[in-house]
């Protein structure tokens, strides 16, 4: 992420990235999806039941209360 707000009163934090995801995915199908290959902010999942989730998002929201994250402009998560 190259950019975040401290929403004080939500206790959030809104992170964005200008940089992620500048392709224009949404003319793309389900095969270029997959096989593009994305920049930018990456999330990863260290819970040990979540094994090697990831994916890419453009901006997303952290809630320092509950730990959440609720990401934002996801275009797609590779899983098996």
């Amino acid at each position: 992420m190259d950019r975040f707000d401290w929403l004080i009163d939500n206790e959030e934090i809104s992170l964005s990235n200008e940089q992620s995801m500048k392709t224009r995915s949404d003319s793309l199908s389900l095969s270029q999806l997959i096989d593009l290959g994305y920049t930018g902010s990456e999330f990863i999942s260290v819970h040990p039941l979540q094994d090697s989730l990831k994916f890419f998002a453009a901006r997303a929201r952290y809630n320092l209360r509950t730990n959440v994250i609720n990401a934002e402009d996801v275009k797609i998560i590779k899983v098996g």
